[in-house]
């Protein structure tokens, strides 16, 4: 599991959909509408990323820390 925070009450797990993701190499070419646009649902940076649209995102479970 990956977190982008420092400090949370809660952990998530969630499911992701996401059929086409665009790189390093693509950001750096295209704006993110673009990116959008030509059908990525994401962007994978190394070991983060961005999820486009929230509808891709389902939240499997939650648990207080």
């Amino acid at each position: 599991m990956v977190s982008g925070a420092n400090s949370s009450k809660y952990i998530m797990t969630v499911k992701l959909k996401i059929n086409k993701t665009a790189g390093w190499d693509e950001y750096g070419k295209y704006g993110l509408g673009e990116l959008r646009h030509m059908g990525n649902y994401s962007i994978k940076f190394d070991d983060d990323g961005v999820i486009f649209d929230t509808k891709n995102i389902k939240i499997v479970n939650v648990v207080e820390k």
